[in-house]
């Protein structure tokens, strides 16, 4: 369970994968970041690449990768965000 990403909503069904980041986003209110996630032709696609991502991620974390992805979240960001 530790090598991919998995979280319980409030009834208590488990997402996994690329699912879990959708839901996240769109719960916290990064709606953009959410559908884009959600997408029809993006999932495909995320659903390949997230294990290369998640087998990586110590690596990356190393990489600029996090300041990109914190750059985008700043910009998917709602207005009344604590980022602001």
């Amino acid at each position: 369970m530790m090598e991919r990403i998995h979280a319980q909503d409030a009834i208590g069904n488990w997402i996994k994968g690329v699912d879990v980041f959708a839901v996240a986003y769109s719960a916290a209110d990064f709606n953009k970041l959410g559908k884009f996630w959600g997408s029809y032709t993006m999932p495909p696609i995320l659903t390949r690449i997230y294990p290369l991502i998640a087998d990586n991620r110590h690596w990356l974390s190393k990489t600029p990768l996090p300041y990109v992805f914190n750059k985008i979240l700043r910009m998917c960001a709602p207005s009344s965000s604590a980022f602001n």
